[in-house]
């Protein structure tokens, strides 16, 4: 059984990410009760769950900065997608357990990134604190291929 699945916490693992940048793919095993921070993508994403489920709330900066949940919590099972971008909107959490989606058992997320998921420039939004950039990271051993740039800026 994989290391995620035993604790309250996700991995991310990269899959694919396209030479030119044009995509990439990653991978979310979700352990039992983890959530990620608010954050954005700032490129085009599909969510897919082939295993368990997971909860997306969307969130969007209000007039006075703040951030705001922004219509009603969804619930992905197993073969649902959903979609996120700048146009619809692309600030969000994602969780196995943030709303009791799964949260006894491991979930399995799938997500395409309409651009390199690893460059510099994505923001997490930790309450009233406002915003703060961040490069998301993946621990493969062997990554599938060598244009990974996100190790260059870790999260401080």
């Amino acid at each position: 059984m994989h290391e995620a699945s035993r604790a309250p916490f996700f991995r991310r693992y990269l899959l694919h990410a396209d030479s030119r940048q044009r995509f990439s793919i990653v991978s979310l095993v979700w352990g039992r009760d983890p959530a990620t921070p608010v954050h954005d993508h700032l490129v085009w994403a599909l969510i897919g769950v082939p295993r368990g489920a997971e909860i997306a709330q969307r969130y969007r900066v209000a007039a006075g900065g703040e951030v705001v949940e922004a219509g009603a919590r969804k619930r992905l099972v197993a073969g649902a997608v959903d979609a996120v971008s700048p146009r619809v909107g692309d600030i969000h959490r994602a969780g196995n357990a943030a709303g009791n989606a799964f949260g006894d058992r491991t979930s399995i997320s799938i997500h395409v990134y309409g651009g390199s998921i690893g460059a510099p420039g994505r923001s997490v939004y930790p309450g009233s604190a406002g915003r703060k950039q961040f490069v998301s990271g993946c621990p493969n051993d062997v990554l599938p291929n060598i244009w990974n740039v996100s190790k260059e800026s870790p999260i401080s």
